[in-house]
């Protein structure tokens, strides 16, 4: 059963409660929306539309078909066969990946998944894993590999932060771990290390920045983005620092405290961060904008509800410089039972467009990080864990409507979780689950 949770927004707040068996269509979903776009298929009435559109049945494999509703441009009402009822041995799970999705391809790219890492995908749709043993990959748009890389610093470590710059710069962050002195069984991490590396865009392995590591290094502890030309931005917690191609400092902003999740560099140069935001006893979600220059130009909250713990997903933007935020959070401390999720579109000043607050079918038994993905028709994606090791994906459209038969597992014979989702820019999906790699194609 999906979890009822409510929240009161500052823009507004409606609810809409459904009734499912399965979570590929996650019907169950108590939705806290509000929109102030209009279009086909938002899920509240303040956008333009009067129609509903109503579809109710029941799917094989076990389960009952559930109750979704929409409104948006329209003029009538229709009800049809609806719902996706479970798959029998896996009743979380509603359809298969390929009722939405073609598998391209999938390739096993690292050994253990206890520390997840990141993966990173270029214009050209190749992709980089940065992963235990110290080692970084680029695989083409095939998933045929290009070459590897392995640092050279001392201990071993995983990177689990990978970040594209131009003219073929990576930026990459990870934990590094030394083995103690006797008689301490057990290595120790300490260490974030931060390097660049330069990609020669063949088959040759990239080289290290030396100068990097030299000048920057341990100062870029936080998320990094690259802004246009050559500067790269980090974010440590009350300050946010851009160096330019020498790695002197081209500027620093104070914004006021929060914790900064993501970077990212918009169409006009301007630096978009997602925080948790302090506020009386817990946290609320922000987003917030910096100048190309680095001056704040706007910071926004999405709740006035403060929450125990708040992590902040991924940070993605879209069409028109829209920006797509995710988040999680547990309403009291540590106790996963009460975790829920937002997803947050808003316009490139910070005016929210449409924002979802949903709970997982099953709590999750520890951190429950999120990530999302924008497709270049402003479609958006969202990975969420529940369970001890499930997760499910719940997609949109660019005005915020649920997709019908949006997954709720990867249909796979064992539960799996995932931990990264990326666009690959031509309309599909990269997703690391457990360890594996899949290219995913959205089906028309």
């Amino acid at each position: 059963m999906w979890r009822t949770k409510s929240r009161q927004w500052v823009w507004g707040l409606s609810i809409l409660a459904g009734l499912s068996g399965g979570c590929l269509i996650p019907d169950e979903i108590a939705r806290s929306r509000s929109s102030t776009e209009g279009g086909a298929g938002a899920t509240t009435g303040t956008g333009a539309g009067g129609g509903a559109t109503a579809a109710t049945g029941g799917g094989p494999g076990g389960g009952t078909g559930g109750l979704n509703t929409t409104t948006g441009a329209g003029g009538g009402d229709s009800t049809g066969p609806g719902g996706s009822g479970g798959q029998g041995n896996n009743p979380a799970c509603g359809a298969p990946l390929d009722t939405y999705f073609e598998v391209l391809w999938k390739k096993t790219v690292i050994k253990f998944d206890r520390y997840p890492p990141d993966i990173a995908v270029d214009a050209d749709g190749n992709t980089y894993v940065g992963h235990e043993d110290k080692a970084l990959t680029k695989l083409d748009k095939n998933g045929n590999p290009v070459w590897s890389y392995t640092a050279g610093f001392e201990g071993s470590g995983s990177f689990d932060a990978v970040t594209l710059g131009p003219n073929g710069r990576v930026h990459l962050s990870g934990t590094n771990c030394v083995d103690p002195p006797s008689p301490n069984p057990q290595p120790i991490c300490f260490d974030i290390h931060q390097l660049i590396v330069q990609d020669p865009g063949a088959s040759s392995p990239p080289v290290g920045d030396p100068d990097y590591s030299a000048l920057v290094g341990a100062k870029c502890a936080g998320p990094v983005t690259f802004q246009a030309p050559d500067q790269l931005v980090c974010a440590t917690y009350g300050a946010i620092t851009a160096y330019g191609a020498d790695y002197s400092v081209a500027w620093t902003a104070s914004p006021s405290t929060g914790f900064a999740g993501q970077l990212r560099a918009d169409s006009a140069n301007r630096i978009d961060v997602s925080l948790s935001c302090p506020e009386g006893d817990g946290y609320v979600p922000c987003l917030r904008q910096h100048a190309p220059d680095g001056e704040l130009l706007w910071s926004a909250s999405y709740s006035n509800t403060p929450v125990g713990r708040l992590h902040t997903g991924g940070l993605e933007i879209g069409p028109d410089d829209r920006l797509y935020a995710s988040f999680s959070h547990d309403a009291s401390w540590g106790d996963p039972s009460t975790t829920t999720y937002w997803i947050v579109q808003a316009m490139s000043d910070g005016s929210v467009v449409w924002t979802e607050e949903l709970a997982p079918p099953e709590a999750p038994e520890q951190d429950a990080d999120t990530e999302i993905a924008v497709l270049p028709s402003g479609e958006v994606w969202m990975a969420a864990p529940f369970g001890p090791e499930g997760s499910f994906l719940r997609g949109y459209s660019m005005a915020g409507a649920p997709l019908t038969g949006q997954l709720g597992y990867l249909c796979l014979p064992d539960p799996v979780r995932i931990t990264k989702i990326r666009s690959d820019h031509s309309g599909g999906l990269r997703l690391l689950a457990g360890k594996d790699l899949y290219a995913l194609a959205r089906k028309p």
